[in-house]
């Protein structure tokens, strides 16, 4: 079946439907209750039809007809609980699958997320386990159930008549073998149309990110054209899986017209050779027809299983792709200000493209190390290899003597607080935002930091104090707010090594001078890495390192560099004076 081995179905449904085995039983159970019911309520009319023609007490027509109205509310009554049932299971178990997914995405490299875009991912995380709610609630049971269902409508037509049974027992299986030879025919075509729904999605994601600068750039008709192609892609592809699925409903209608003519033939010749009574005649009838529903769910299920197999092929590409970060060492990083070395350090965010390149340097714990070059030249990479966000490509990076790649990530990033130029708001409360769901940090806690980072007043003004959903009309941050805000999680995380990528390039001078003691509070028990573009925001350094195209092109004491005139650091300082120019 396709190249999804059986051992893959097995092992997906196993490990999501374990979990809820009492349901699964209980899910059976219902399926297989409603098949007693069916198979058993043609009896009762075919009684009903012979008593009436042989001229019969009304009492007995009074109660075969009673039982045959009771069997039908309790086959309605599991119908419908085999439904639910079944809806709870699906659900139960691809909310597991999504929340397994995300969590798996989670956990892997930047490059990762760089490749793939955010609607892309929410196709495959939630799209595509969307089909697979029939395949975790219905499909196992539904299928053996049917199965059993043709045997014990074969059963009772060769209780009937042998030669009946064998007829029908042979045309079943002739079906069945159809059936079988179309049921993955569409599933190339079903996957081909799920990667279109996700490039699609992905395509969505990324023009309305960039609306200003679609707008600005006067791009709204070329990227309308751009969306029109990818959507010309996904009908394409959808209506070429719609055709191609039609294919065993088509050989169905030739098998249900088959079945009744097999009927209508032999009840003709068996009623007039005496052989059956008119209210057997009625039961085969019935029995050909219910033997199409078995037959019409293997279809739906094997059409579903096409569109699952398309998904469980794409849900196990994203899981079988692993992080480049091993996230997972035994050791740990020393108490206290933490020392950083980079020693020999290349790394490329592609392979053949360096943006470090043999990078060397030792900053003391305790210390704090300004980062100074141009756009481009690698600044905020380093800060990225330390956080865990990459792989290096080669030498070491340590932390307090300890290689990172021997420490378990989510540790590093205990100790490790980062504030960025751009600041990633939740749509919670004030309070989910600074603790990011940590429970165990206190308002207490929360009220003081937002006084130390300069917030109190905004804090103040919210309506609804911690409780102001962020991104609202309520709650509002201005760009440097969002800075302050950032700069507050760090002070909550206690970090032993602070890492400051312009931290307060977009305050004004009134709040960016309340920053300045902020920082020298957090800095005051925690080694520091500011990544610079201006030079006024290096001047509480110790050492400067100024990197260009990826090489460190002079690093030593800010002391010593400053006053050595030939130094670049020192001629960069002379013309930042003179023309009050960032670097």
């Amino acid at each position: 079946m396709s190249d999804v081995s059986f051992h893959k179905y097995w092992q997906l449904l196993s490990n999501y439907l374990r979990p809820q085995l009492s349901k699964v039983i209980l899910l059976a159970f219902f399926l297989f209750a409603n098949i007693a019911f069916q198979l058993i309520n043609p009896q009762f009319i075919r009684a009903f039809i012979d008593t009436a023609k042989e001229g019969g007490h009304i009492n007995t027509l009074f109660w075969l007809a009673t039982a045959f109205v009771v069997m039908s509310l309790l086959q309605h009554a599991a119908d419908t609980l085999l439904s639910y049932t079944g809806d709870v299971v699906g659900w139960n178990a691809t909310n597991q699958l999504r929340s397994d997914l995300f969590q798996h995405c989670m956990s892997l490299d930047m490059s990762f997320h760089n490749e793939t875009t955010p609607g892309n991912l929410i196709e495959r995380i939630d799209g595509d386990v969307a089909e697979l709610a029939n395949y975790f609630s219905l499909f196992v049971v539904q299928v053996l159930g049917n199965v059993i269902m043709l045997m014990g409508i074969n059963a009772v037509l060769f209780r009937v008549d042998l030669r009946l049974g064998l007829s029908f027992l042979i045309f079943s299986v002739i079906s069945l073998a159809a059936l079988g030879w179309v049921r993955n025919i569409a599933v190339p075509h079903h996957e081909a149309t799920r990667e279109a729904d996700a490039d699609l999605f992905g395509s969505f994601e990324e023009y309305l990110g960039g609306t200003e600068d679609i707008r600005s750039s006067g791009a709204s008709d070329y990227i309308v054209n751009r969306l029109q192609g990818a959507m010309g892609v996904r009908l394409e592809r959808n209506q070429k899986a719609a055709v191609v699925s039609q294919i065993p409903w088509w050989i169905m209608i030739v098998i249900w017209t088959a079945g009744h003519a097999l009927a209508a033939i032999s009840g003709y010749y068996l009623f007039k050779a005496d052989l059956i009574t008119i209210g057997t005649v009625y039961v085969i009838f019935h029995y050909t027809v219910l033997l199409f529903r078995p037959l019409n769910s293997l279809v739906d299920q094997l059409t579903k299983l096409q569109r699952a197999t398309a998904c469980i092929k794409r849900v196990e590409s994203l899981f079988a792709r692993q992080s480049s970060i091993n996230c997972y060492g035994s050791k740990s990083l020393p108490v206290g200000p933490l020392a950083v070395e980079f020693n020999d350090v290349s790394f490329a965010y592609k392979y053949d493209e360096l943006i470090l390149k043999n990078v060397t340097f030792h900053l003391e714990a305790g210390k704090i190390l300004g980062v100074i070059g141009r756009t481009g030249s690698g600044k905020t990479t380093l800060s990225r290899l330390i956080y865990r966000l990459y792989e290096y490509n080669s030498g070491k990076v340590c932390l307090g003597g300890v290689e990172v790649r021997d420490v378990p990530a989510t540790n590093i990033r205990k100790k490790v607080g980062i504030v960025l130029q751009e600041v990633q708001l939740f749509q919670a409360s004030v309070r989910e935002n600074l603790r990011l769901y940590d429970h165990s940090v206190s308002d207490e806690q929360l009220l003081y930091t937002l006084e130390k980072v300069a917030l109190q007043s905004w804090m103040e003004s919210l309506p609804n104090g911690l409780d102001t959903i962020l991104n609202s009309t309520e709650g509002g941050l201005s760009a440097g707010q969002a800075q302050l805000l950032g700069l507050a999680r760090v002070f909550l995380k206690n970090p032993s090594l602070v890492i400051l990528d312009e931290a307060t390039s977009r305050l004004d001078p009134a709040t960016e001078s309340l920053m300045e003691r902020a920082i020298d509070q957090l800095l005051s028990n925690a080694t520091g890495i500011i990544i610079a573009h201006h030079l006024a925001t290096i001047h509480r350094v110790d050492q400067i390192l100024i990197l260009d195209d990826g090489k460190i092109v002079e690093y030593d004491d800010r002391e010593s560099l400053q006053n050595n005139h030939n130094s670049l650091f020192s001629q960069l300082l002379r013309t930042h004076h003179s023309r009050k120019e960032p670097i």
